[in-house]
């Protein structure tokens, strides 16, 4: 029979020295068996502990926004949309043009100051971009492609770009997209660990001074502003404002986008409806806006100009009326009435105190009115009314 008893450390005889085996918590076993291990503080040197107030007198009391409300100089901003459908880098490119030469992005105010810019897309497709957002002639925009970087690994691409970005006093920089630099695919984008490793490289950027605005890719279900981005939320969770931009369905709504946002900060848009023209994105206020100025022309094409041909609202959007099936709600159209009658455009007909009959008695010019037809007529002069009487 076996005897199991307790052992004196020093009966133990002398062994070899053991190789020294590191600790989660810091320590590191002793070379000796029977030693305790010991406590061995490491990277002491590079931590630093600084107070509330230091805090407070080293940072700016109000944000230094780069674009406001939507980059901060220090911070990071996260643009999330669907691939090749949402318009994230032509989005970013307007914004770039916006901070190149000092110019209001969205009818917010920004800072002027070079960029430097990492795109996954090749030549041709970039190139594209910058003709549209009007920066082919810009010296102080600075790329770095992709396919250039393959064989490099994701920490000193990061290092060498805030390098140049300090060679040129770049204020900001833009990652398109940061899975694909970073080198994140199939399971490692899910990963909250390979995550968080990426993001510390850009949190050193931001760290410079940099304004970082790095994008990704909409996962397949969609989701909310913050939930959207493709892989794992420890991308969002490390961020510091979350932009999610995507179209509104609907004929005649190519153009359309809406932005939404949240973040640490006061000032992020929660919501905006946005609409591309040759010269960029421009406010157009809140879906109900651009639903309601939809109303105003589908109400113009739908509405006779006779005052004895004038007809209810309720039968444009009955099951035989020229209105049915319009992603428009019947109140929405009760609002733009009024609005337009409140212009002098329709007038209304008071046949008793709950039926009321419209006609168009003053019809603007351009809107192509031509009597009751299909919505589908009046969704050409929509555009009209989107710069006009909404």
């Amino acid at each position: 029979m076996s005897v199991v008893r307790d052992v004196d450390p020093n009966e133990v005889p002398d062994l070899p020295a053991l190789a020294s085996v590191p600790l989660d918590d810091g320590r590191r076993w002793s070379p000796r068996v029977g030693q305790k291990p010991t406590h061995q503080p490491m990277h002491q040197s590079r931590l630093r502990f600084r107070t509330a107030r230091e805090i407070a007198e080293a940072t700016p009391e109000r944000p230094d926004w780069t674009v406001e409300g939507l980059a901060v100089a220090g911070g990071i901003t996260e643009l999330d949309g669907k691939a090749k459908l949402a318009g994230k880098s032509t989005c970013l490119g307007f914004m770039a043009a916006a901070i190149l030469d000092r110019k209001p992005f969205l009818g917010r105010t920004t800072k002027q100051g070079p960029i430097v810019w990492l795109t996954e897309e090749n030549d041709p497709a970039f190139r594209q971009m910058l003709e549209r957002c009007g920066l082919t002639d810009r010296d102080d925009l600075y790329v770095l492609r992709y396919v250039d970087t393959i064989g490099t690994d994701w920490p000193a691409v990061m290092q060498m770009t805030r390098d140049k970005a300090r060679e040129v006093s770049a204020i900001a920089m833009v990652i398109d997209t940061l899975p694909r630099f970073a080198g994140l695919s199939g399971d490692d984008e899910n990963s909250s660990g390979a995550a968080l490793a990426a993001m510390d490289h850009v949190l050193f950027a931001a760290g410079d001074g940099l304004a970082v605005i790095v994008s990704r890719h909409d996962r397949r279900a969609g989701g909310e502003v913050g939930e959207s981005g493709r892989g794992s939320t420890a991308f969002t969770g490390a961020v510091d404002i979350v932009l999610h931009i995507s179209r509104l369905g609907g004929e005649g709504r190519d153009k359309i986008r809406q932005l939404d946002g949240i973040g640490r900060f006061e000032g992020i848009p929660d919501r905006l409806v946005i609409e591309l023209g040759d010269s960029g994105y421009v406010v157009r206020g809140s879906v109900i806006d651009l639903k309601t100025a939809e109303a105003k022309a589908q109400l113009l094409a739908a509405l006779p100009t006779e005052r004895g041909d004038a007809i209810g609202l309720p039968k444009l959007w009955a099951e035989e009326g020229p209105l049915h099936g319009l992603d428009i709600h019947p109140n929405t159209f009760r609002l733009a009435a009024k609005q337009l009658e409140a212009a002098q455009i329709l007038e209304k007909v008071v046949i008793s105190a709950k039926e009321h009959r419209w006609y168009v008695s003053n019809a603007p010019a351009g809107t192509g009115h031509s009597g009751p037809k299909p919505a589908e007529a009046s969704r050409r002069s929509s555009r009209h009314f989107w710069f006009g009487l909404s």
